[in-house]
């Protein structure tokens, strides 16, 4: 890997989603990478929410929208179902209430959108060394 935790294009995550014509809403974009890499191939919006200022700032210059705050509680400019897709990349483990998050999240998507989740495998033995 040659990019830092910030600057991760997720692979993975371009893999699992059709992005040519979508709209997504990247919760916990970090440098706005994922999106970025999301609008090379195609997305026509890529709008992120970001708690870590600096990350936030390099976001706005990928992103179309970049709402810097807590994820729970940061006021949101999107209108009910806006996005074709929500990502929530290695962002669900760190939250004391996951299931609040996608309460809060899901009246953004369109009736026959996609989430996507990752979470890391902690029981990897990478992770355990």
């Amino acid at each position: 890997m040659s990019w830092s935790y910030y600057d991760d294009p997720r692979p993975d995550i371009q893999a699992v989603v059709q992005a040519p014509g979508w709209r997504f809403l990247d919760v916990g974009c970090a440098s706005g990478a994922l999106g970025a890499a999301l609008k090379e191939i195609g997305a026509v919006y890529v709008a992120g929410i970001e708690g870590h200022p600096v990350a936030a700032a390099k976001a706005r210059g990928r992103l179309d929208v970049v709402v810097e705050g807590d994820i729970l509680s940061a006021p949101l400019p999107f209108l009910p179902g806006e996005f074709d897709c929500v990502i929530f990349a290695d962002v669900l483990e760190h939250l004391p209430d996951p299931a609040a998050v996608l309460q809060r999240y899901l009246p953004y998507l369109r009736p026959a959108g996609r989430v996507v989740v990752s979470v890391p495998n902690m029981r990897f033995y990478s992770v355990l060394l």
